[in-house]
């Protein structure tokens, strides 16, 4: 049974490696071929809540706000995201992403949705719900076993809040916690 569980972990690594750098790498420098993966990922962040403070970012991403600043100064640059100065705070800046830079997502997901309905396409609906089924019940008993799950964030930016397996054993969202929203 050690062995069964070795090797399901090393295939699901390497899962997680080929959506991570192949396929989502692939959609990324498709959609954005100007950016940067970490320039990508925060207009990202940004685009999918709405807009942040840099601040919450830094928080978030456990960066420092100089860090967040220099890339965001790129995001500037492309015209992807604009900077606002708070009406009450200056020293608060809020992040909201331009048109352009809202294409950029959408586009982005565009592609990522067909290649997803593409993958799709060689599963039966049956088969696809085993299968996610299955790694449910994985991230779930990996999520109970592991006392220190409590302290991960997936960074979903609460897209996943309602099935969030950390959410399920802590009792509150880590994202929100971490960028400082009610629970």
């Amino acid at each position: 049974m050690f062995e069964q569980s070795q090797r399901l972990q090393e295939k699901l690594y390497i899962l997680a490696q080929i959506i991570q750098t192949v396929s989502d790498a692939n959609d990324m420098k498709t959609a954005a071929p100007m950016l940067t993966k970490s320039q990508f990922q925060l207009l990202n962040i940004i685009s999918m809540s709405g807009g942040r403070t840099v601040s919450e970012l830094a928080d978030l991403l456990g960066i420092s706000k100089p860090a967040i600043s220099k890339t965001v100064d790129r995001l500037v640059h492309h015209l992807l995201v604009t900077r606002t100065e708070d009406s009450q705070d200056r020293r608060t800046i809020h992040l909201t992403p331009t048109a352009v830079g809202e294409g950029i997502i959408k586009n982005y997901q565009q592609r990522r949705n067909q290649r997803l309905e593409d993958l799709e396409s060689h599963f039966s609906l049956k088969e696809m719900a085993l299968f996610e089924q299955l790694i449910d019940t994985y991230i779930h008993r990996c999520v109970v076993l592991d006392e220190e799950m409590e302290l991960i964030c997936v960074q979903c930016n609460s897209q996943y809040e309602d099935q969030c397996q950390f959410k399920a054993k802590s009792g509150q969202c880590r994202y929100k916690v971490r960028v400082g929203q009610p629970r």
